[in-house]
Order: structure tokens, then C-alpha cells, then sequence
């Protein structure tokens, strides 16, 4: 499955975040950012992501932390801005950017060429302008 949102996108059968400024950011931040998005319809707390992301090893606040910074610094958002990561105090955390599903596409879709050069993919299902919630 491909998750497009801004200039991004999130292959999880590939492992890849993919962009413009494209580079490895390591399977811990693309684990956080898959958990998130696949989650964006609720607050995924810490717990949640450290079952997820470290396989349940006991880690540290700080080192969640760091995970979630690096995978903001990756989709170019900020702890200040909270444009795509949003942090709800003493709750977790919520994917809040726009976005839309892309699937494989069965080779007779003209849509999605724009990826078609690395892989050939077609819009599934897209949400609603302004669904992003606000806290």
C-alpha cells in the first residue's frame, strides 16, 4: 500500500519514504510514520508505538521521543509547526496531514503516471477537503 500526503510517499511493502529530497531515515522512523498513518483516524499513544516500532523492548521516553523527531525532521515537519504529527499532551500522537491510499494499479489505469516511472500506482480513496481535525 502507498500513502501520498504532501510531496511524500509512504510504500509499506517497499520500506519506503520517498521525496524529492529522498534518503534513508531508517526502518525505526518509517515504522513510526506507517503506525501513524495507518492509525490516522485516532490518538496512537506512546505505548502503542513502542509495541509497534521497538517489537515492545522496554525504551526510554527520550528515545520514543527522538523517533518521533526524526520522523518529523524526515517529512519536513517540526515539533513547533505539528503540520503532519501532531502531539496530544499526555495522550500521544496523531497523523494529521492530508492524504490519500494509491494500490497497485492493474496496468489499464492511465491515473498516477506520475509515479509510474519507479512503480505504477492509481488513487483508491482520498478524505474529504479540510478533514485534518484541529485540537
Amino acid at each position: 500500500m502507498i500513502y501520498r500526503f504532501g510531496t511524500f510517499a509512504l510504500d509499506t511493502e517497499l520500506l519506503e519514504l520517498r521525496s524529492a529530497r529522498s534518503r534513508d531515515r531508517g526502518l525505526q522512523v518509517f515504522g513510526v510514520l506507517t503506525q501513524l498513518i495507518e492509525n490516522r483516524s485516532r490518538v496512537v499513544s506512546k505505548d502503542e508505538l513502542i509495541n509497534a516500532v521497538c517489537n515492545g523492548r522496554i525504551v526510554s521516553d527520550a528515545t520514543l521521543n527522538s523517533r518521533i523527531n526524526a520522523a518529523r525532521r524526515a517529512v519536513g515537519d517540526t515539533g513547533t509547526a505539528q503540520a503532519i504529527i501532531r502531539t496530544i499532551v499526555k495522550r500521544g500522537f496523531r497523523f494529521i496531514a492530508e492524504w490519500r491510499v494509491c494500490v497497485p494499479a492493474c496496468g489499464r489505469c492511465a491515473v498516477g503516471r506520475r509515479l509510474a516511472r519507479k512503480r505504477r500506482t492509481r488513487c483508491l480513496l482520498a478524505p474529504p477537503k479540510g478533514s485534518t481535525i484541529s485540537s
